[in-house]
């Protein structure tokens, strides 16, 4: 799935990252493979749309890390072209296993939390990329369609049955939207590469901080 393996190549390149992941489709796993995985990971981490998680295990020796993607969500895939939230959804697990890998090799600190927090962020930068690849099919789409995926990507709600995990959802969700909100005020191109990569390498509760310092959320 040469698509996947761009979206990773666009999300290393954009934080100057070498998750040491040379195919991305070496980690994707179906609904036959899922229930198998399932009692072995430690952690999972979600999409709202129910078709797609990351499974790993970052607390052992030997870490699991497999993507799993529903056998409709892969056939999409292979058919093209995508919905957007298809799109959106692939982005955000594909940055979820980039994050976790790349923190793995270089002994980075992560939380939960803080994986769905980054993964909100490269969500929204994905997409944009996107709409804006298709500004010049469609005059005047870019807007609208930005409008759209900040709506869709910070004004989600969640319906986890656990409070806990459904609360873990809400604050990366509004400490992202935090960050995001003053990101887009940056104007310098290279500012904007800067931020970005220097953030993705703040441990997890440096950057809860510095989003709740510069903008005035609170959790």
């Amino acid at each position: 799935m040469q698509l996947l393996n761009n979206i990773k190549n666009m999300i290393e390149t954009c934080y100057k990252v070498d998750s040491g992941i040379d195919d991305i489709s070496d980690f994707i796993i179906g609904d036959d493979k899922l229930d198998n995985l399932k009692p072995l990971a430690i952690n999972k981490v979600d999409t709202y749309s129910g078709e797609a998680s990351v499974l790993s295990n970052f607390d052992v020796e030997k870490p699991l890390l497999s993507i799993y993607l529903s056998d409709p969500l892969q056939k999409r895939i292979r058919q093209r072209p995508l919905k957007l939230e298809d799109i959106e959804t692939v982005s955000e697990e594909i940055d979820h296993a980039v994050f976790i890998a790349y923190s793995l090799d270089y002994k980075k600190p992560m939380s939960l939390m803080e994986i769905e927090l980054q993964g909100n962020i490269t969500k929204y930068l994905m997409m944009k990329a996107v709409v804006a690849g298709e500004e010049g099919t469609f005059p005047g789409i870019r807007k609208s369609l930005e409008r759209q995926i900040y709506n869709n990507i910070f004004r989600a709600r969640f319906n986890e049955k656990d409070p806990e995990i459904n609360q873990r959802y809400e604050n990366a969700k509004k400490l992202a939207r935090g960050f995001i909100d003053k990101f887009k005020k940056i104007d310098e191109p290279y500012e904007r590469k800067t931020a970005l990569r220097e953030f993705y390498r703040l441990s997890p509760w440096q950057k809860v901080e510095k989003i709740k310092s510069e903008t005035g959320i609170t959790l």
